[in-house]
């Protein structure tokens, strides 16, 4: 008997001697990899620190229209739309390069029903450039990069 309490004494914790076996610390899962809808979803609920784009709501969207002295380019996208998500960055980007020139804007049309009806939103995504509060440039579906851009590079042209 005592063998065995001193076997027990010194294996400190072997399964056998009245103690459980020590277990090693669990780690946390890995988080489950991301489909690039759902990262691009995430995208546009949750604005970059370095947001350059003004996210109105309904009520402020008219306001904003009226008091700008420079154009504005907004983008009506959804969430739901990864092809619409996709633009946000490169609308974040383009706002910084032309900040000093024009106003860029980012609608969620689920959020801002109101809004896009008012200037018949229809489809995510949507681009409309405004001068002195009225439309001079649409574009909607398959808008690329060198599109956004052209509709930026218009509206400093006039």
């Amino acid at each position: 008997m005592r063998r065995w309490l001193i076997v027990c004494l010194l294996a400190g914790g072997m399964v056998g001697c009245g103690r459980p076996a020590p277990q090693p610390p669990k780690e946390p899962a890995p988080a489950a990899p991301q489909s690039p809808a759902e990262r691009s979803v995430e995208a546009a609920r949750t604005p970059p620190a370095e947001a350059r784009c003004k996210r109105p709501a309904d009520e402020e969207f008219a306001a904003l229209l009226a008091q700008s002295a420079e154009p504005v380019v907004a983008c009506f996208y959804s969430p739901a739309v990864a092809e619409s998500t996709a633009l946000l960055p490169i609308m974040e980007r383009l706002a910084g390069q032309y900040a000093d020139r024009v106003t860029a804007v980012l609608i969620d049309i689920d959020a801002a029903p109101l809004t896009t009806t008012r200037w018949r939103v229809d489809v995510a995504p949507t681009v409309i450039a405004f001068q002195d509060g009225h439309p001079i440039e649409i574009r909607t579906r398959n808008i690329a990069q060198p599109d956004l851009e052209a509709v930026f590079t218009l509206v400093t042209l006039r």
